[in-house]
């Protein structure tokens, strides 16, 4: 899954972009947040720069579910998490 990072901050802002969508939703915002947050923008898969698995079928479900995935491996941190419509 291709994501990009930026900043430092002591707090991890984890972006994740709409259907259909990609990272570059967070073009001109990524710059201003990452001087405040640790900013880590997704692709999920089949969008952007991720590769589309074939073997799944894409739906509402399936976009939910990778959101869901994002949330858990990240919360240990407590990361601030902002999704988009």
């Amino acid at each position: 899954m291709f994501a990009i990072v930026e900043g430092n901050g002591p707090e991890t802002l984890i972006l994740i972009h709409g259907i259909p969508s990609s990272s570059y939703e967070y073009y001109y915002a990524l710059p201003l947040l990452a001087k405040e947050f640790t900013v880590v923008a997704f692709d999920l898969p089949g969008f952007g720069f991720s590769d589309k698995p074939q073997e799944v079928e894409f739906s509402q479900e399936h976009h939910l579910h990778s959101k869901k995935i994002l949330q858990k491996f990240f919360s240990r941190g407590s990361p601030t998490l902002l999704l988009t419509k």
